[in-house]
C-alpha cells in the first residue's frame, strides 16, 4: 500500500578510489607546480584542443587567462593557417606536434615561438592530454634573418661586379648592371637618367630595363623638359644621403601626374655624384603593385 516500512542498502569500500583521487589532486598540483616554475611557456590541453590551460608565464605574456585560453587568437593572421592546420593534423593522427609561429603580447608585439606538444594516453592508446611549450625564438630568427640578410647582399653585390667587370663597353656594361638590379630587387622597371638636377631645363634617360609587362617608360636619350614633379623627385634625392621611397606606405608620396604618366606605384631612387660630372638619378620603379 506504499506505507514507509525501512531501508535495504548496501556499504561498499571505496578506500581505494578516494586514494586514486587524492593520489590525482596531488599529482595535479604536482605538474601545476611543475608548469609554473618551467623558465618557458606551458600549456595543457584536452584531447581535442580544448581547455588550454597555460601556466603563469604564459598568462603574463598573452595576457590571457591561466584557464580557457584562446591560444590560437595570439597566432600571427599569417601564420595561423599553416598553424592550425597542422594541430589539427596532429591531433586526428596523435603524433607529437613541432610547428613554429609568431605569437602575440600582450601589448601587441609579436614573437617568434617554437610550439611542442606531445599526447598522454590512457587505458587501451586513447589521448587524454596534450602536454606542450613555447620556446622562445625571436633572437635565433633574427639572427638566421641577418645571416641571410648578409649572404644575399654580398651574392648581389657580387652579381653587379661581374655585370661591371664583364665587358669594357659603357653602355653594355650599365645595361648589364640594371638587369642585374631588376632581378635581385624584384621590380618592374631599373633605370638611370641625367641630369639630376632640379635646376636644369631638360633631362634624359640614359639607361632603362624593364620586365615584358611593363615596357620602357623612357625614351633613351630623348630630352624630355622638366616639370615641377620631376624636379621634387630631383630635389628630394640630391637633399638626402642614401636612397628615398615615393608611394604609399612611404614619408614621401608619389607625384600623381608622374606617377599616371608612367604607370608607376611606387619608386625607390637614389643620386649619384660622379668625380668630374653632374649627378645621375637612379631608380626604380614597381608598377604591378604599391611597395614601400
Amino acid at each position: 500500500a506504499g506505507r514507509f516500512t525501512g531501508y535495504r542498502g548496501v556499504g561498499r569500500d571505496i578506500t581505494e578510489r578516494k586514494r586514486a583521487e587524492d593520489a590525482l589532486r596531488r599529482s595535479e598540483k604536482e605538474l601545476r607546480e611543475v608548469l609554473e616554475t618551467m623558465p618557458a611557456i606551458a600549456f595543457v590541453t584536452n584531447a581535442d584542443g580544448s581547455g588550454v590551460l597555460i601556466n603563469r608565464r604564459g598568462s603574463e605574456y598573452t595576457g590571457f587567462s591561466p584557464a580557457g585560453a584562446n591560444w590560437l587568437a595570439a597566432i600571427h593572421p599569417e601564420d595561423l593557417p599553416g598553424y592550425a592546420q597542422a594541430r589539427a593534423h596532429h591531433m586526428a593522427t596523435g603524433e607529437p606536434f613541432e610547428q613554429e609561429a609568431r605569437v602575440r603580447r600582450a601589448d601587441g608585439e609579436y614573437r617568434w615561438f617554437l610550439s611542442r606538444a606531445v599526447p598522454v594516453r590512457g587505458e587501451g592508446g586513447r589521448i587524454l592530454k596534450w602536454y606542450g611549450i613555447l620556446t622562445d625564438i625571436e633572437d635565433l630568427k633574427r639572427a638566421e634573418e641577418e645571416r641571410r640578410a648578409h649572404l644575399w647582399f654580398l651574392e648581389s653585390m657580387n652579381r653587379v661586379n661581374r655585370a661591371v667587370q664583364g665587358t669594357n663597353d659603357l653602355e653594355k656594361m650599365m645595361s648589364d648592371v640594371l638587369d642585374a638590379v631588376l632581378d635581385i630587387f624584384a621590380c618592374d622597371r631599373a633605370w638611370l637618367t641625367y641630369p639630376c638636377d632640379p635646376e636644369a631645363d631638360c633631362w634624359r634617360a640614359v639607361m632603362e630595363q624593364t620586365r615584358p609587362e611593363f615596357p620602357g617608360a623612357f625614351s633613351l636619350g630623348a630630352e624630355l623638359p622638366l616639370d615641377t614633379d620631376v624636379a621634387t623627385v630631383f630635389r628630394t634625392a640630391r637633399a638626402t644621403n642614401g636612397a628615398v621611397s615615393f608611394g604609399p606606405g612611404c614619408e614621401l608620396q608619389l607625384p600623381a601626374q608622374l606617377a599616371e604618366s608612367f604607370s608607376i606605384r611606387s619608386v625607390l631612387a637614389m643620386a649619384l655624384y660622379p668625380k668630374a660630372d653632374q649627378p645621375y638619378l637612379f631608380g626604380l620603379h614597381q608598377c604591378s603593385r604599391p611597395r614601400a
